[in-house]
């Protein structure tokens, strides 16, 4: 910077990269790649169309700026381009075709992503641009707003400042919350807009001092674009504050690795009862759910009166009963397990109205949400703080003898952006002061200018910085640094001793649980079995076998891996390092050859022992589990055949007890019978 001014703005440094994740784009809540479904529906100008699979069967989703763009441009090179639009904020589609015809973007039915991208709708001029996908650097797109539902299109706000001036704003082209507040201050008016202390909203402050007329701003147009920042408002006071305007944080693409405070959610099952009284369970761990949109969308294949989605303040699912029945909507954990509670979804429903109807509604919120009683002290919220489990460290500072003697220091417990406190305390009057913000380690790779490229990380660590290479940070520098990158044995030497020492732990285990014990004639648990056998076979297979790679080395053997007499593998590093620093190529090209080198042939075999689909372990665990379900199935007769047998020996214990309690009362009866003596009269006649 070198102006003749008092203020200078620096270049954007935040925009869209190939190494740039999707699931950072759009305010954290990424975009929506389903597995083997169309995402994409295009008509060109010369009336032809295409369904566009960003994630065929069989193949990895993308998951990088760069990935996507690639699979776009692979679709139909010849009818499609894709690639970053010049401000490199946003993605561009161009109809590479002629013809009388209008370029047309949608997505098939079930998909999102055309309306993620905003690149949904027709395009006459053939380049269809979406619409902003990163906001900036401590800002939020407008879009994130009212839950994730965005604020729609906004026109004109109209203020007037309490010294009686007015002037109309048009925020028709802000896409973000900092595009809002930058057109409010250069109205030209004395009106301060910024972020409220809860950093949720926007307040706005009059400057002027003066008492002549309200603070008053009103919708300029038909949009009521006021009336959607929560700024419409006429007082006689110098400030208008939007409230909470509920910034989504929980998308479909959401972790669940990561929704718990920052922590993972129990993988088990929960039991869900509508209001019809009918019940069905959910097995997260069975179905392999990894996202909020899996949570979702089984919930919504159980078959009952129940709607899984986001809540309307994006912070988490929203269960509604559209049943109707008497009873109540409930979630339970089973088992002993807590996933319902991880989801914060464990409970009964509550009245609410939706889509203006009652329901019942279970709102898992991840909000944390403290409730005091009028009675309760400082010492009493930190102490609910403490308890409440989240990422938050409470304490009470005390300060002195002055006005404000406590204060309340609230620590984030979460590394990076991830532990960014939002705290909302103007319902107890409390306003708090950021002290230390909460930061991802930012590192930009090329030199200043479009070519560049700014890459975050919450533990300093950036994996694939550059092509092979890991990047840790141990400080921040205001001047370019260079990397010299230089092979290293160590990593990989580090990498085949956790082989070596993960085999010897698997076989140890195989002779654990196929021993036999021929004095007290016991035998393990898989004693005979063929499974580990092959499993043995083909560990053993793999440390001493020879693999044609492209390189001249041939065998783990020649890199220092030896079989033992006790039939543990060991590693010499000092043969392996000499051999690498011999041929490093070689060496490289034993592990990694992508057609038949150690990892892929390693990677093969493991997928026919241990993997997801017709593997020899899922084989066989499917047919125990057959076997399971059969001796099950007959357990339940066997069961209902004793329960009817029970039933019926209980109907004759009953009948003999009645049978017995008669020939008791007549026993009795007979019992009580008196002998009656003849009466003798006075003539000697009875």
């Amino acid at each position: 910077i070198n102006v003749a001014a008092n203020q200078a703005s620096g270049q954007s440094v935040l925009h869209l990269a190939s190494p740039m994740l999707l699931a950072s784009l759009r305010d954290g809540a990424g975009l929506s790649v389903r597995s083997g479904l169309a995402e994409l529906h295009l008509v060109f100008r010369d009336g032809s169309s295409l369904d566009v699979d960003l994630n065929p069967t069989g193949q990895a989703a993308p998951k990088t700026v760069g990935q996507l763009l690639d699979r776009l441009n692979a679709a139909a090179p010849t009818r499609l381009a894709a690639r970053l639009s010049s401000d490199g904020l946003r993605v561009e589609l161009e109809d590479l075709t002629s013809g009388a015809g209008s370029f047309q973007v949608s997505s098939p039915t079930g998909g999102t992503l055309a309306e993620e991208l905003g690149l949904a709708g027709t395009h006459v001029s053939g380049i269809a641009t979406g619409s902003r996908l990163v906001p900036g650097l401590k800002t939020t797109l407008l879009s994130s707003l009212r839950g994730g539902t965005g604020l729609g299109p906004l026109g004109t706000i109209q203020i007037t400042d309490r010294t009686g001036a007015s002037a109309t704003v048009d925020l028709s082209g802000a896409e973000t919350l900092d595009d809002v507040l930058a057109a409010i201050n250069s109205a030209g008016l004395s009106v301060r807009a910024s972020y409220n202390a809860a950093r949720n909203g926007i307040v706005v402050v009059d400057t002027s001092q003066s008492t002549a007329s309200n603070l008053v701003i009103t919708d300029g147009d038909a949009t009521q674009t006021a009336t959607k920042l929560g700024l419409a408002g006429n007082v006689a006071a110098d400030t208008l504050q939007s409230g909470d305007l509920a910034r989504q944080t929980v998308s479909r693409n959401t972790l669940l690795s990561t929704y718990r405070f920052g922590q993972p959610v129990s993988l088990g099952s929960f039991l869900i009862t509508d209001s019809l009284g009918r019940q069905r369970a959910v097995n997260l761990k069975l179905l392999g759910a990894q996202t909020v949109g899996d949570v979702i969308d089984a919930i919504n294949s159980l078959g009952l009166a129940v709607e899984a989605r986001l809540n309307a303040t994006g912070d988490g699912i929203a269960l509604i009963d559209t049943g109707q029945g008497s009873g109540t909507l409930t979630v339970a954990d089973v088992s002993g397990g807590h996933t319902a509670a991880d989801l914060r979804l464990a409970g009964q429903g509550q009245p609410q109205i939706v889509d203006g109807q009652p329901a019942q509604v279970i709102d898992g919120s991840t909000t944390l949400r403290i409730e005091l009683q009028a009675q309760d002290t400082l010492d009493d919220l930190v102490a609910k703080l403490r308890a409440s489990g989240g990422p938050v460290q409470a304490d009470v500072l005390r300060t002195g003898d002055g006005p404000l003697p406590y204060r309340l220091a609230l620590t984030s417990t979460l590394p990076g952006l991830r532990g960014a406190l939002r705290v909302d305390g103007s319902a107890l009057g409390l306003s708090f002061t950021e002290i230390t913000p909460a930061q991802d380690a930012a590192l930009q790779v090329g030199a200043d200018g479009p070519g560049s490229t700014l890459l975050t990380s919450i533990d300093n660590r950036f994996q694939a910085a550059l092509p092979g290479v890991d990047v840790t940070l141990s400080a921040a520098s205001p001047e370019p640094v260079t990397i010299t990158v230089a092979q290293n044995a160590d990593s990989l030497a580090n990498a085949l001793q956790t082989l070596v020492d993960s085999i010897n732990k698997v076989r140890d285990k195989l002779a654990t649980y196929t021993a036999f014990d021929p004095s007290t004639n016991t035998k393990g648990t898989l004693f005979g079995s063929a499974e580990t056998l092959r499993i043995d076979t083909t560990l053993a297979t793999l440390a001493t076998g020879s693999f044609r790679a492209s390189g001249a080395v041939r065998s783990l053997a020649e890199l220092g891996v030896t079989l033992g007499e006790n039939g543990k593998l060991s590693l010499d590093k000092s043969r392996f390092q000499a051999r690498y620093d011999a041929d490093p190529a070689s060496v490289i090209d034993f592990f990694a050859d992508k057609q038949r080198g150690f990892a892929k042939q390693a990677d093969e075999l493991l997928e026919r022992l241990v993997g997801k689909n017709q593997s020899m372990l899922v084989g066989r665990v499917q047919t125990l589990q057959r076997q399971i379900d059969f001796t099950q199935t007959r357990i339940d007769q066997w069961n209902a055949r004793l329960d009817r047998q029970r039933e019926q020996l209980l109907n004759q214990f009953y009948r003999l007890e009645e049978v017995v309690g008669r020939i008791r009362n007549n026993l009795n009866a007979i019992s009580q019978i008196q002998f009656i003596p003849p009466i003798f009269r006075g003539n000697g006649n009875a």
